[in-house]
């Protein structure tokens, strides 16, 4: 009876030991498989640049490769197989181990030249410059610049110069032939430039070519300041440079110590007093200096003492 109880206790503690493992190894299984897939990532395959693809050409396969993303990170518009890619022409810089965007690309079938270049709704216009006009050379493809014209206007009912700026903000297609920026030591030396125009402001641009003189101001990148200015005239030309003039300083003004006046000794009289005894009597004379004796007139002949 006893044996048969024992044996009854060992089997349900065996029975409980297993399920007990079970459980553990359930959980630990549980454990493993959350934790596996959190540390699995989903990825995709987006075709980046392996080396720097210039703008306006034509894109190579040597110059492609296949890189994997993160789902959640690939970017909008960009390519998973090579092929989607070669031949296309680029229609702004592409640097290596940057993802190839379909908005950098040209249309399918475009070939390279500036048409692709220009921006959906603008046009391409070509200005005629002059050394001075093209800041000596430092404007390059992809600069930005604002176009000045100087012209005659009416005003007050005459005739009068005017400088006014007509266009800002305008990208730079082209200097001459070239369409890259190129070494950044060496001008690009041209006596045209073309610009990238809306059909308004191409209309603008013609007038102002065939009625007067036009220049060039470059500007600075990250400056999407449009002032609105009045134009400048020749009254206002010479007012502003009588304003930008710095005021000269003035001399000090040096204070004279009072000085005291002068006093001239008085000449010396010309004639001297002599006096003349005669007698107990005593008179006085008055005689010139270089008189080697007195006056004695009315003396009677009678001589004085001294």
């Amino acid at each position: 009876m006893s044996e048969t109880r024992f044996t009854i206790v060992f089997v349900v503690a065996l029975l409980l030991g297993a399920g007990a493992a079970y459980g553990v190894y359930r959980f630990v299984s549980a454990q493993r498989q959350a934790a596996a897939q959190l540390g699995r990532i989903d990825t995709t395959p987006v075709v980046i640049a392996t080396g720097e693809i210039a703008e306006g050409h034509a894109v190579e396969r040597s110059q492609l490769a296949v890189r994997y993303f993160p789902v959640d990170a690939v970017p909008e518009g960009s390519f998973p197989v090579e092929d989607s890619v070669v031949a296309r022409v680029a229609r702004s810089r592409i640097y290596p181990g940057e993802p190839v965007i379909d908005w950098k690309l040209a249309p399918v079938g475009a070939q390279p030249g500036m048409e692709v270049k220009i921006s959906p709704g603008h046009r391409a216009m070509a200005i005629r410059v002059s050394d001075i006009v093209g800041i000596t050379g430092l404007i390059r493809p992809d600069s930005r610049v604002d176009v000045l014209v100087t012209m005659d206007a009416q005003r007050g009912g005459r005739s009068q110069p005017i400088g006014k700026i007509i266009l800002q903000n305008m990208r730079v297609l082209s200097v001459g032939t070239q369409m890259e920026r190129g070494d950044p030591s060496k001008p690009i030396i041209s006596s045209a430039l073309t610009v990238e125009v809306t059909p308004e402001e191409a209309e603008v641009l013609a007038v102002a070519m065939n009625q007067g003189t036009l220049s060039l101001a470059l500007r600075s990148y990250g400056d999407p300041d449009l002032p609105v200015t009045p134009g400048a005239t020749r009254e206002q030309v010479l007012a502003g440079i009588a304003v930008l003039r710095p005021p000269t300083t003035p001399r000090p003004v040096r204070r004279q110590t009072p000085t005291r006046p002068v006093v001239e000794p008085e000449p010396e009289a010309d004639t001297r007093t002599v006096q003349i005894y005669r007698g107990t009597r005593l008179s006085e004379q008055e005689v010139g200096r270089d008189s080697t004796r007195a006056d004695t007139t009315g003396t009677g002949g009678g001589g004085g003492n001294r």
